[in-house]
């Protein structure tokens, strides 16, 4: 039985790259994937390929309306989601040594940024909330735990962080603290 067996997971960009191995890997630990992804043709190739307890589902998660369509779909056919891998991002393309100040600023205002350790463990998550008008924040991570299989964080702390990209050490804008985690 795989860590993921009756889990129901949305992995976004999930047609190539990164979120189609993740996808991949998903239906291999027992989940049923949903795969989302703009363009239909890679969406096709991507069910294709990982074969069967996928579904695809065209649409471009930067538009609330197909984040909708996708969100009723996955409870009309699943009722729940498990597993969230938000993977779906943009970017302009460079070589190395030509990538700009711009560059960067146009990636980094439209992408979340995350920081994992050694092991492979999540420790920090920068991110704009569309949370009561706040700004950038530090989403940081900590004591993690294995819960049936599956790595939890089981202490973040939210933190905003200045024009200048440094943390702010108030006011806490966040506190969560887990004692215990089921999957259902």
């Amino acid at each position: 039985m795989g860590k993921l067996e009756g889990k129901i997971a949305v992995v976004t960009g999930g047609n190539s790259g990164i979120g189609l191995a993740t996808a991949e890997a998903f239906v291999v630990e027992g989940a049923h994937v949903f795969v989302t992804g703009r363009r239909q043709a890679e969406l096709d190739a991507a069910v294709a390929h990982i074969g069967s307890n996928v579904t695809a589902v065209q649409g471009d998660v930067s538009k609330p309306e197909d984040l909708d369509r996708l969100y009723r779909q996955v409870k009309h056919e699943k009722g729940k989601i498990d597993v969230l891998f938000a993977n779906a991002g943009i970017g302009n393309r460079a070589r190395l040594g030509e990538i700009t100040d711009k560059h960067i600023d146009d990636l980094l205002c439209a992408e979340q940024v995350f920081y994992f350790d050694a092991d492979g463990l999540l420790r920090r998550h920068d991110y704009i909330p569309d949370v009561i008008g706040w700004g950038p924040v530090a989403h940081y991570t900590s004591e993690h735990r294995e819960f049936d299989g599956i790595m939890v964080p089981t202490r973040r702390r939210v933190y905003p962080v200045d024009p200048d990209g440094n943390v702010e050490d108030e006011p806490l804008v966040m506190a969560i603290d887990l004692d215990s985690v089921k999957f259902s």
